[in-house]
């Protein structure tokens, strides 16, 4: 679970009361719907991506503190001062009167607690009332401290994270409270071991920070500032957004196939395992790294990739990045496939649909984008329905059978250019489909020069390269795979521009030759990553 800011997370709390749960609990609350609201503006006030399921935790959390703060005779945890109105949203009178004697007995009152009084029994000290709309008591101007009767004596325990009282000092409020998963209210023993750990972890911040020894009042300051950084853009990559007006002129060299697209969202495929090494900027974990996982545990980020694709000239266009830190909880990203929409008609392609495949991830998106109709694109059913719909007669016209006859072709292809073991014995066999697949690609019938050019071209050298390597090396075993996720994995990508990624990569293994041989469908000079200089994004 993503760390949660308290002061933030109440400060937008009060703006979004179906969020409460006063009457049927956070548990029946519908966080998909209306927690998404208060996760958005979280995420944007801490700089980290923070989903509705990271809320929904964080909030029924809070409300059984402030329950068990209620109920038990225990201290008041600091992570609880600003949630005083909330407790009285709950009716929680004990809990609140808990928090203001806390507060006081500290010399400072920096919550609303609504228009009703709040006492006190402080014994000398006298019982404070807030009045109707009073958020803050103060004895001068820009003093946020509740002044001390002179002759008041406020206890400090042994070992307690508690300093004296003075004028423009303020205690800190400890935000990390996910250390204690259930904040224990009664143990005695507990509480003493949360305080020595925050009292250790304040005295190592003195001893990094200044060599020398401060005030602990210091070192909790910095250890809470340490807490509550934001997101490190120069650590790992911040959000990318594209350059419309560049990425326009990159997409006006394209063709009329290339603008009608499908969205892909699956091509840089990262699920709760899979990590980036900053490094190597190398992704691992993809199963892509000789058939086994390769795991580190440093921070990482993850894009989000829209490859482009029409039926003939695939390719991948990086439209956007987003930081991600935690991929244990990867819900709540349906309004990223939004952004990527408008990006995408914004730069002049026309989107047809969205196509992923099976992955939690994608099911999540699904579900939580209702909206949308996504298309599932994996496996060979495809395939098989455009076979059993040509012979029941249900495509029939002359568009309909060479849409159909154009797909079968492209699917031919596919079988031996992405995924077929091209070797001696079986290449002639291979050769044969390639050569009808070309007779069919010239036919009159197609009517398309740049179809008919491109993809032939592509044959031709495919069959050329298959033909001399063959022939070179005759006990050989060419594979082909994928190359899109491999891509990353083996060159040193940035965000920063956009990539024409080849269709196709073949691994020639053997004891004496290894090699690595790259073939693009798109008519588009091919550069490696490092060599592109498209300044396309801001």
């Amino acid at each position: 679970m993503v760390f949660i800011p308290d002061e933030i997370l109440s400060e937008l709390l009060q703006s979004y009361p179906e969020s409460w749960g006063l009457e049927q609990g956070v548990d029946r609350i519908n966080w998909r719907v209306l927690g998404r609201g208060l996760a958005d503006k979280l995420s944007e006030r801490t700089g980290r991506l923070i989903t509705v399921e990271d809320v929904r935790i964080k909030c029924k959390r809070v409300r059984n503190s402030l329950r068990r703060l209620d109920t038990s005779k225990g201290k008041v945890y600091a992570n609880l001062f600003t949630y005083a109105w909330y407790a009285h949203k709950l009716g929680l009178t004990n809990a609140v009167d808990k928090i203001a004697s806390e507060l006081l007995s500290r010399g400072e009152l920096r919550v609303v607690v609504g228009d009703v009084p709040v006492g006190a029994d402080l014994g000398k000290v006298s019982i404070l009332e807030v009045g109707e709309n009073v958020e803050e008591v103060t004895v001068e101007e820009n003093v946020r401290e509740v002044p001390i009767e002179a002759n008041v004596e406020v206890p400090v325990e042994e070992n307690v994270r508690e300093v004296p009282v003075e004028a423009n000092v303020e205690v800190p409020v400890e935000e990390n409270v996910e250390d204690l998963e259930d904040f224990p209210g009664t143990s005695a023993e507990a509480r003493l071991e949360v305080r020595q750990t925050e009292k250790r972890r304040a005295g190592d911040l003195d001893d990094a920070g200044n060599g020398g020894p401060t005030t602990s009042a210091e070192a909790a300051q910095r250890l809470k500032a340490r807490r509550l950084q934001p997101f490190d853009a120069d650590e790992a990559a911040d959000r990318v957004v594209p350059n419309i007006q560049r990425l326009r002129e990159v997409v006006s060299k394209l063709s009329a196939h290339d603008k009608v697209v499908n969205l892909h969202f699956d091509e840089v495929f990262t699920d709760q395992t899979t990590v980036h090494c900053r490094s190597e900027d190398k992704l691992n974990g993809c199963d892509y790294v000789l058939g086994r996982k390769v795991l580190t545990t440093k921070e990482h980020p993850t894009v989000l990739v829209c490859g482009v694709r029409s039926l003939l000239t695939p390719f991948n266009m990086v439209l956007s990045a987003y930081p991600m830190t935690n991929m244990t909880n990867s819900i709540g990203c349906g309004h990223l496939i939004e952004e990527n929409i408008k990006y995408t008609v914004a730069i002049g392609l026309e989107v047809k649909a969205l196509v992923s495949d099976r992955s939690p991830q994608n099911r999540r998106v699904a579900r939580e984008r209702a909206g949308y109709e996504i298309e599932r694109a994996d496996g060979t059913n495809s395939v098989s329905y455009a076979e059993n719909s040509e012979k029941k007669g249900l495509i029939n016209s002359d568009k309909a059978i060479r849409t159909y006859e154009l797909f079968a072709a492209i699917t031919n292809f596919a079988s031996i250019f992405h995924s077929g073991k091209i070797s001696t014995v079986n290449w002639q066999a291979q050769q044969a489909v390639l050569e009808g697949i070309v007779e069919f690609l010239t036919s009159a019938d197609l009517q398309t020069d740049t179809l008919g050019t491109d993809t032939v071209e592509t044959f031709n050298a495919f069959k050329k390269l298959m033909g001399e390597l063959l022939e070179a090396y005759p006990d050989i075993t060419i594979q082909g795979y994928r190359l899109s996720t491999d891509l990353l994995e083996r060159r040193n990508l940035l965000p920063g521009a956009v990539y024409l990624t080849p269709l196709f990569c073949i691994s020639v293994r053997n004891s004496n030759l290894k090699t690595l041989v790259s073939l693009s469908m798109v008519k588009i000079e091919y550069r490696s990553p490092s060599e592109i200089d498209l300044d396309i994004y801001k």
